[in-house]
C-alpha cells in the first residue's frame, strides 16, 4: 500500500548515501480539514477562475514544458504483520518535450520514519536523486494533450475511471481525483486549466473552503472535494488553491477525523498527499528552468 504526495518545506535536509532515517515526525498541517461548504460559491470560484485562465498565454517561450513541484508523500510498507509508515519531501523538475517524451530529475530533501511502527520492515528505497527519461505515454493519459473543451474533458476523464472498473456510481468521485491529479502535474496550459475547473464545477460535491495562504506564503482560495466514498474508514477530501489569477498552486488530500487505522498515526486530520506547484514556463533545452 503505497500513497505519494506534496509539500513546500523551506531548510530542510538533502539526504545522501549512508544518512539514516530518523523517527521524527514529518507531519504538516492541513490547510483545510472542512469536509463540506458553499457549493454555489465554489462554482462561482471555478466559473471566475477557468475566466481569467482562458485570457492568459503560457508563461516563456520554447519548444519544451517546464514544471517544477514539490511533493510530499507518505509510503507505507507492510511486511511479517508490521508496517512502516515514511514521510517523504522530493523536487521534481520536469521537461516535456514536443513529441511528448520527458525527462524528470527528482531530488529527494527529507525522508523520515513516522507513526508508532518504527521498527517495522525497511521501507523501499528511494535511490536518492534520480534522474529519468519517459517515452511518450499515451495521450489519454498525459495531461498536456487533454482537450480544452469542458464537456470532451469530461468525457476523456470518464473514459480513464471506466477503464479502471470504477462503477457508475463513483464517476463523480474518479473525475475529481483524475482532474486534480492532472492539475497537480503542472504541464496543463492557462486553457487546459480553464476547462478542468468547468469539469469540477459540474460535480454536486464541490465546495468552497474559503481563502487560504499555501506553505510557500502564496494567498490563494481553496475549493474541495470529498474523493473517498461511503465504504471508507475515514473521510478523504482533496483541495485545489487556485491564485487570483486562476493559476493552480497546490493539491492536497487530507484524512479526517484522523488517518486510516493502518498508519499508526497520531489520530489528528493527516495529510495524505500534498502537491505545491512552484514555477511552469516553456523553456529552449532540458536544463533550462526559465
Amino acid at each position: 500500500m503505497t500513497a505519494v504526495v506534496t509539500l513546500l518545506l523551506v531548510g530542510t535536509t538533502v539526504l545522501r548515501p549512508g544518512d539514516v532515517a530518523t523517527a521524527t515526525p514529518l507531519l504538516p498541517a492541513p490547510l483545510r480539514t472542512a469536509t463540506t461548504g458553499d457549493h454555489a460559491a465554489a462554482v462561482q470560484a471555478l466559473t471566475q477562475a477557468a475566466e481569467r485562465q482562458r485570457a492568459l498565454s503560457p508563461a516563456g517561450a520554447g519548444p519544451l514544458l517546464y514544471s517544477r513541484s514539490q511533493v510530499y508523500g507518505l509510503d507505507v510498507t507492510v511486511a511479517r504483520h508490521q508496517a512502516t509508515t515514511v514521510a517523504r519531501t522530493t523536487i521534481i523538475d520536469t521537461w516535456q518535450r514536443p513529441d511528448r517524451s520527458r525527462h524528470l530529475e527528482r531530488h529527494v530533501q527529507n525522508v523520515n520514519r513516522v507513526g508508532t511502527n518504527v521498527g517495522g520492515p525497511q521501507p523501499a528505497d528511494d535511490r536518492y536523486n534520480r534522474q529519468t527519461e519517459f517515452p511518450p505515454g499515451s495521450p489519454d493519459l498525459d495531461p498536456a494533450t487533454m482537450p480544452t473543451d469542458a464537456a470532451q474533458l469530461r468525457a476523456r476523464l470518464i473514459a480513464r475511471a471506466v477503464t479502471s472498473g470504477a462503477p457508475a456510481s463513483l464517476h463523480d468521485i474518479a473525475v475529481a481525483g483524475e482532474a486534480l491529479s492532472d492539475l497537480a502535474s503542472g504541464l496543463t496550459s492557462p486553457q487546459q486549466n480553464a476547462a478542468y475547473y468547468e469539469v469540477l464545477a459540474q460535480l454536486p460535491g464541490v465546495f468552497d473552503a474559503g481563502p487560504v495562504r499555501d506553505r510557500a506564503g502564496r494567498p490563494g482560495h481553496a475549493i474541495g472535494v470529498v474523493v473517498s466514498d461511503h465504504t471508507s474508514l475515514v473521510v478523504a477530501t482533496s483541495y485545489l488553491v487556485l491564485a487570483e489569477s486562476g493559476t493552480p498552486l497546490t493539491t492536497e488530500t487530507v484524512y479526517t477525523p484522523g488517518p486510516p487505522p493502518g498508519l499508526r498515526l497520531p489520530p489528528d486530520p493527516t495529510v495524505a498527499t500534498y502537491t505545491q506547484i512552484i514555477t511552469v514556463s516553456r523553456v529552449r533545452a532540458v536544463g533550462d528552468t526559465h
